[in-house]
Protein backbone atom coordinates (compact mmCIF):
# COMPACT_ATOMS: atom_id res chain seq x y z
CA UNK A 1 0.00 0.00 0.00
CA UNK A 2 2.64 2.48 0.93
CA UNK A 3 4.48 1.40 -2.18
CA UNK A 4 1.65 2.37 -4.24
CA UNK A 5 1.45 5.60 -2.31
CA UNK A 6 5.11 6.67 -3.49
CA UNK A 7 4.55 5.97 -6.80
CA UNK A 8 1.57 8.03 -7.09
CA UNK A 9 3.27 10.93 -5.75
CA UNK A 10 6.36 10.32 -7.77
CA UNK A 11 4.06 10.39 -10.66
CA UNK A 12 2.22 13.78 -9.55
CA UNK A 13 5.79 15.08 -8.80
CA UNK A 14 6.84 14.71 -12.46
CA UNK A 15 3.37 16.21 -13.98
CA UNK A 16 3.87 18.99 -11.93
CA UNK A 17 7.15 19.01 -13.22
CA UNK A 18 6.14 18.73 -16.71
CA UNK A 19 3.41 21.07 -16.20
CA UNK A 20 5.97 24.17 -15.02
CA UNK A 21 8.51 22.88 -17.49
CA UNK A 22 5.85 23.80 -20.94
CA UNK A 23 4.53 27.22 -19.07
CA UNK A 24 8.10 28.49 -18.32
CA UNK A 25 8.92 27.84 -21.76
CA UNK A 26 5.91 29.51 -23.39
CA UNK A 27 6.04 32.00 -21.31
CA UNK A 28 9.77 32.58 -22.96
CA UNK A 29 8.26 32.71 -26.40
CA UNK A 30 5.63 34.90 -25.46
CA UNK A 31 7.82 37.28 -23.87
CA UNK A 32 10.42 36.86 -27.03
CA UNK A 33 8.14 38.92 -29.36
CA UNK A 34 7.36 41.45 -26.83
CA UNK A 35 11.04 42.56 -25.88
CA UNK A 36 11.66 43.12 -29.25
CA UNK A 37 8.80 44.11 -31.81
CA UNK A 38 5.79 44.63 -29.36
CA UNK A 39 7.63 46.51 -27.10
CA UNK A 40 8.72 49.29 -29.54
CA UNK A 41 5.02 49.09 -30.85
CA UNK A 42 4.11 49.81 -27.28
CA UNK A 43 6.63 52.88 -26.87
CA UNK A 44 4.46 54.30 -30.28
CA UNK A 45 1.30 53.98 -28.94
CA UNK A 46 2.47 55.47 -25.45
CA UNK A 47 3.99 57.92 -27.38
CA UNK A 48 0.94 58.75 -29.95
CA UNK A 49 -1.18 58.82 -26.51
CA UNK A 50 0.83 61.78 -25.12
CA UNK A 51 0.58 63.75 -28.68
CA UNK A 52 -3.29 63.16 -28.93
CA UNK A 53 -3.60 64.43 -25.27
CA UNK A 54 -1.20 67.15 -25.76
CA UNK A 55 -2.90 68.57 -28.89
CA UNK A 56 -6.28 67.76 -27.29
CA UNK A 57 -4.81 70.19 -24.45
CA UNK A 58 -3.78 72.81 -27.15
CA UNK A 59 -7.19 72.95 -28.49
CA UNK A 60 -8.98 73.57 -25.08
CA UNK A 61 -6.58 76.24 -24.80
CA UNK A 62 -7.45 77.69 -27.82
CA UNK A 63 -11.05 77.03 -27.33
CA UNK A 64 -10.31 78.65 -24.10
CA UNK A 65 -8.40 81.56 -26.10
CA UNK A 66 -11.20 81.79 -28.10
CA UNK A 67 -13.78 82.54 -25.61
CA UNK A 68 -11.73 85.03 -23.91
CA UNK A 69 -11.07 87.08 -27.62
CA UNK A 70 -14.60 86.79 -27.86
CA UNK A 71 -15.25 88.78 -24.19
CA UNK A 72 -13.24 91.05 -25.47
CA UNK A 73 -14.61 91.86 -28.96
CA UNK A 74 -18.06 92.24 -27.12
CA UNK A 75 -16.90 94.51 -24.46
CA UNK A 76 -14.82 96.73 -26.82
CA UNK A 77 -18.67 96.57 -29.14
CA UNK A 78 -20.78 97.63 -26.71
CA UNK A 79 -18.49 100.69 -25.28
CA UNK A 80 -18.37 101.95 -28.86
CA UNK A 81 -22.04 102.01 -29.23
CA UNK A 82 -23.15 103.01 -25.64
CA UNK A 83 -20.35 106.36 -26.27
CA UNK A 84 -21.19 106.40 -29.74
CA UNK A 85 -17.74 106.29 -30.77
CA UNK A 86 -18.89 103.74 -33.80
CA UNK A 87 -18.50 105.70 -36.78
CA UNK A 88 -21.31 106.34 -38.70
CA UNK A 89 -19.15 106.97 -42.26
CA UNK A 90 -19.60 106.79 -45.29
CA UNK A 91 -16.41 106.87 -46.78
CA UNK A 92 -13.00 105.71 -45.27
CA UNK A 93 -10.94 108.19 -43.83
CA UNK A 94 -6.79 107.18 -44.58
CA UNK A 95 -5.82 109.47 -41.08
CA UNK A 96 -7.87 106.94 -39.32
CA UNK A 97 -5.62 104.33 -40.36
CA UNK A 98 -1.64 105.51 -40.27
CA UNK A 99 -1.05 103.19 -37.01
CA UNK A 100 -2.51 99.98 -39.16
CA UNK A 101 0.32 97.96 -40.66
CA UNK A 102 -0.40 95.70 -43.17
CA UNK A 103 0.97 92.50 -44.41
CA UNK A 104 -0.67 91.44 -47.79
CA UNK A 105 1.11 88.06 -48.21
CA UNK A 106 -0.16 86.82 -44.90
CA UNK A 107 -3.35 88.40 -44.85
CA UNK A 108 -3.74 89.96 -41.78
CA UNK A 109 -3.51 93.47 -40.15
CA UNK A 110 -1.81 95.01 -36.64
CA UNK A 111 -2.86 98.31 -34.88
CA UNK A 112 0.35 99.52 -33.12
CA UNK A 113 0.27 100.91 -30.04
CA UNK A 114 3.64 102.25 -28.92
CA UNK A 115 4.90 100.69 -25.92
CA UNK A 116 2.86 97.34 -25.86
CA UNK A 117 5.43 95.23 -27.42
CA UNK A 118 5.75 97.15 -31.04
CA UNK A 119 9.21 96.79 -31.59
CA UNK A 120 8.91 93.24 -31.54
CA UNK A 121 5.64 93.25 -33.59
CA UNK A 122 7.85 95.19 -36.11
CA UNK A 123 10.67 92.74 -35.99
CA UNK A 124 8.46 89.58 -36.94
CA UNK A 125 6.72 91.98 -39.33
CA UNK A 126 9.97 92.79 -41.27
CA UNK A 127 11.05 88.69 -40.94
CA UNK A 128 7.81 87.99 -42.57
CA UNK A 129 8.45 90.38 -45.34
CA UNK A 130 11.49 88.38 -46.67
CA UNK A 131 13.59 91.71 -46.99
CA UNK A 132 15.67 91.01 -43.82
CA UNK A 133 19.07 89.02 -44.23
CA UNK A 134 17.96 87.10 -40.97
CA UNK A 135 14.93 84.64 -39.62
CA UNK A 136 16.05 85.59 -36.04
CA UNK A 137 13.96 88.66 -34.97
CA UNK A 138 16.28 89.15 -31.75
CA UNK A 139 19.21 89.79 -34.89
CA UNK A 140 17.21 93.05 -35.67
CA UNK A 141 18.23 96.02 -33.39
CA UNK A 142 15.35 98.10 -32.16
CA UNK A 143 16.97 101.18 -33.90
CA UNK A 144 16.92 99.26 -36.91
CA UNK A 145 13.17 98.07 -36.60
CA UNK A 146 12.13 101.77 -36.18
CA UNK A 147 14.70 102.87 -39.55
CA UNK A 148 13.23 104.55 -41.97
CA UNK A 149 14.78 102.15 -44.37
CA UNK A 150 13.45 99.11 -42.88
CA UNK A 151 9.88 101.20 -42.69
CA UNK A 152 10.05 101.59 -46.26
CA UNK A 153 9.81 97.66 -46.22
CA UNK A 154 6.29 97.60 -43.96
CA UNK A 155 3.11 98.89 -45.14
CA UNK A 156 0.27 100.71 -43.16
CA UNK A 157 -3.41 100.97 -44.17
CA UNK A 158 -3.53 104.36 -45.10
CA UNK A 159 -1.44 104.15 -48.23
CA UNK A 160 -4.19 101.94 -50.07
CA UNK A 161 -6.91 103.27 -51.82
CA UNK A 162 -10.48 103.80 -50.24
CA UNK A 163 -11.58 100.31 -52.18
CA UNK A 164 -8.37 98.65 -51.13
CA UNK A 165 -9.14 100.47 -47.44
CA UNK A 166 -12.10 98.42 -46.97
CA UNK A 167 -11.12 94.93 -48.99
CA UNK A 168 -9.07 94.54 -46.08
CA UNK A 169 -10.91 95.57 -43.24
CA UNK A 170 -13.51 92.76 -44.82
CA UNK A 171 -11.38 90.11 -45.25
CA UNK A 172 -7.76 90.35 -43.05
CA UNK A 173 -7.25 88.79 -39.75
CA UNK A 174 -6.58 92.34 -37.57
CA UNK A 175 -5.18 92.31 -34.12
CA UNK A 176 -4.30 95.00 -31.61
CA UNK A 177 -2.18 94.65 -28.69
CA UNK A 178 -2.84 97.02 -25.07
CA UNK A 179 -1.59 97.34 -21.30
CA UNK A 180 -2.78 99.00 -18.57
CA UNK A 181 -2.99 102.88 -19.97
CA UNK A 182 -1.51 104.08 -16.41
CA UNK A 183 1.39 101.51 -17.09
CA UNK A 184 1.76 102.50 -20.75
CA UNK A 185 2.01 106.13 -20.06
CA UNK A 186 5.09 105.70 -16.97
CA UNK A 187 7.06 103.39 -19.87
CA UNK A 188 6.48 105.83 -22.68
CA UNK A 189 7.76 108.67 -19.68
CA UNK A 190 10.53 106.31 -18.67
CA UNK A 191 11.70 105.55 -22.03
CA UNK A 192 11.39 109.36 -23.92
CA UNK A 193 12.66 111.80 -20.77
CA UNK A 194 15.04 109.30 -18.71
CA UNK A 195 17.24 107.24 -20.95
CA UNK A 196 20.12 109.28 -22.39
CA UNK A 197 20.02 107.59 -25.72
CA UNK A 198 16.94 109.35 -26.08
CA UNK A 199 17.61 112.61 -27.76
CA UNK A 200 14.75 113.57 -30.01
CA UNK A 201 11.85 113.60 -27.08
CA UNK A 202 13.54 116.29 -24.43
CA UNK A 203 14.30 118.64 -27.70
CA UNK A 204 10.78 118.31 -28.64
CA UNK A 205 8.25 118.40 -25.63
CA UNK A 206 10.73 118.09 -22.69
CA UNK A 207 12.16 121.65 -22.80
CA UNK A 208 8.44 123.39 -23.33
CA UNK A 209 7.50 121.05 -20.45
CA UNK A 210 10.47 122.60 -18.28
CA UNK A 211 9.66 125.64 -19.14
CA UNK A 212 6.22 126.04 -18.06
CA UNK A 213 5.30 123.49 -15.79
CA UNK A 214 8.62 123.61 -13.57
CA UNK A 215 9.09 126.84 -10.83
CA UNK A 216 12.19 128.47 -11.62
CA UNK A 217 14.04 126.57 -13.61
CA UNK A 218 18.01 126.82 -14.79
CA UNK A 219 18.60 127.87 -17.50
CA UNK A 220 20.18 124.47 -18.83
CA UNK A 221 17.38 122.51 -18.09
CA UNK A 222 15.27 124.79 -20.47
CA UNK A 223 18.07 124.42 -23.31
CA UNK A 224 18.28 121.00 -22.95
CA UNK A 225 15.13 119.06 -21.61
CA UNK A 226 16.69 116.31 -20.24
CA UNK A 227 15.02 115.88 -16.49
CA UNK A 228 11.83 116.25 -16.85
CA UNK A 229 10.07 114.65 -13.64
CA UNK A 230 7.26 112.35 -13.69
CA UNK A 231 4.64 114.95 -12.66
CA UNK A 232 5.73 117.66 -14.75
CA UNK A 233 5.22 114.71 -17.57
CA UNK A 234 1.73 114.33 -16.37
CA UNK A 235 0.97 118.24 -15.46
CA UNK A 236 1.57 118.50 -19.62
CA UNK A 237 -1.13 115.41 -20.63
CA UNK A 238 -3.71 116.83 -18.83
CA UNK A 239 -2.96 120.59 -19.73
CA UNK A 240 -5.64 121.45 -21.93
CA UNK A 241 -3.53 123.66 -23.83
CA UNK A 242 -1.39 120.53 -24.62
CA UNK A 243 -1.20 119.88 -28.55
CA UNK A 244 -3.99 117.35 -29.71
CA UNK A 245 -4.12 114.54 -31.01
CA UNK A 246 -1.71 113.42 -28.43
CA UNK A 247 1.94 112.30 -29.90
CA UNK A 248 1.42 108.35 -30.43
CA UNK A 249 3.67 107.04 -27.47
CA UNK A 250 0.95 108.47 -24.97
CA UNK A 251 -2.27 108.84 -27.00
CA UNK A 252 -5.47 107.01 -26.28
CA UNK A 253 -6.17 103.32 -27.84
CA UNK A 254 -9.00 104.04 -29.24
CA UNK A 255 -7.93 107.15 -30.91
CA UNK A 256 -4.82 105.54 -32.12
CA UNK A 257 -5.91 102.25 -33.49
CA UNK A 258 -9.59 103.01 -33.65
CA UNK A 259 -10.77 99.41 -32.85
CA UNK A 260 -14.47 101.00 -33.41
CA UNK A 261 -13.68 101.20 -37.22
CA UNK A 262 -11.07 98.25 -37.53
CA UNK A 263 -13.61 95.80 -35.21
CA UNK A 264 -9.77 93.49 -34.92
CA UNK A 265 -10.74 89.65 -34.59
CA UNK A 266 -7.82 89.68 -31.76
CA UNK A 267 -6.90 91.28 -28.91
CA UNK A 268 -4.13 91.22 -26.75
CA UNK A 269 -3.16 92.06 -23.81
CA UNK A 270 0.36 92.72 -22.57
CA UNK A 271 -0.16 90.80 -19.00
CA UNK A 272 -0.93 87.68 -21.46
CA UNK A 273 1.69 88.62 -23.95
CA UNK A 274 3.16 84.90 -24.66
CA UNK A 275 -0.17 83.57 -25.03
CA UNK A 276 -2.13 85.60 -26.48
CA UNK A 277 0.83 86.14 -29.51
CA UNK A 278 0.36 82.01 -29.73
CA UNK A 279 -2.45 82.48 -30.56
CA UNK A 280 -2.32 85.21 -33.24
CA UNK A 281 0.28 83.49 -34.86
CA UNK A 282 -1.45 80.81 -35.48
CA UNK A 283 -4.33 82.16 -36.94
CA UNK A 284 -2.28 84.47 -39.49
CA UNK A 285 -0.41 80.88 -40.37
CA UNK A 286 3.15 81.78 -39.32
CA UNK A 287 3.28 79.73 -35.67
CA UNK A 288 5.91 77.25 -37.70
CA UNK A 289 7.69 79.71 -39.61
CA UNK A 290 8.31 82.49 -36.75
CA UNK A 291 8.44 82.95 -32.40
CA UNK A 292 7.67 85.69 -31.48
CA UNK A 293 11.05 87.17 -29.46
CA UNK A 294 11.18 87.16 -25.60
CA UNK A 295 11.28 91.36 -24.17
CA UNK A 296 14.27 92.80 -24.24
CA UNK A 297 15.34 94.90 -20.67
CA UNK A 298 17.73 97.12 -19.68
CA UNK A 299 20.16 95.11 -17.42
CA UNK A 300 19.86 96.35 -13.79
CA UNK A 301 17.09 98.74 -14.67
CA UNK A 302 13.33 97.82 -12.71
CA UNK A 303 10.20 97.06 -14.55
CA UNK A 304 7.54 99.66 -15.47
CA UNK A 305 5.12 96.93 -12.91
CA UNK A 306 7.75 97.45 -10.32
CA UNK A 307 7.66 101.21 -9.36
CA UNK A 308 4.13 101.40 -10.72
CA UNK A 309 3.13 102.37 -7.23
CA UNK A 310 6.36 104.15 -6.01
CA UNK A 311 5.83 106.50 -9.06
CA UNK A 312 2.44 107.52 -8.91
CA UNK A 313 2.61 108.17 -5.10
CA UNK A 314 3.48 111.55 -5.56
CA UNK A 315 0.60 112.63 -8.06
CA UNK A 316 -2.07 114.09 -6.15
CA UNK A 317 -5.36 111.64 -6.05
CA UNK A 318 -7.14 115.03 -8.10
CA UNK A 319 -4.35 114.30 -11.37
CA UNK A 320 -4.84 110.75 -10.89
CA UNK A 321 -9.02 111.50 -11.38
CA UNK A 322 -7.93 113.56 -14.45
CA UNK A 323 -5.49 111.23 -15.78
CA UNK A 324 -8.39 108.23 -15.74
CA UNK A 325 -10.49 110.24 -17.11
CA UNK A 326 -8.70 111.29 -19.75
CA UNK A 327 -8.24 107.84 -20.54
CA UNK A 328 -11.67 106.50 -19.41
CA UNK A 329 -12.78 105.21 -22.54
CA UNK A 330 -9.41 102.84 -23.03
CA UNK A 331 -10.11 101.72 -18.87
CA UNK A 332 -13.40 100.41 -19.67
CA UNK A 333 -12.98 99.48 -23.66
CA UNK A 334 -10.38 97.32 -22.34
CA UNK A 335 -11.16 96.12 -18.70
CA UNK A 336 -8.82 97.65 -16.65
CA UNK A 337 -10.37 98.84 -13.23
CA UNK A 338 -10.04 102.11 -12.03
CA UNK A 339 -6.48 102.91 -10.66
CA UNK A 340 -5.83 103.11 -7.22
CA UNK A 341 -2.67 104.02 -5.54
CA UNK A 342 -1.59 104.91 -1.83
CA UNK A 343 -0.93 108.70 -2.66
CA UNK A 344 1.79 110.55 -1.14
CA UNK A 345 -0.06 114.62 -0.92
CA UNK A 346 3.44 115.43 1.21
Amino acid sequence: MDNCRLMVTRCNVKYLVVVVTVFLVGLLVLIKPITKRAYTSLLEVDYESQTRVAERHKLLAMQSTEQIQTDRRDRVERICSRNNIYPRITSLNPDHFKFIYVDDTYKFMYGMIPKVACTNFKRVMLILSGKMNTTDPMKISPAQAHSQQCGAYLKTLDMYTEEEIKHRLDTYFKFMFVRNPFERILSAYRNKFTVSYNKYFPKRYGRDIIKKYRKKPTVKAVNDGIDVTFDEFIKYLLDPETERPLNAHWRQYYKLCHPCIMRYDAIGEYDTLDADMDYVLQKIGVSNIIKFPVANRIKGRPRTTDILQKSYANISTEDIHKLWELYSVDFAMFGYSYPEFTVDNH
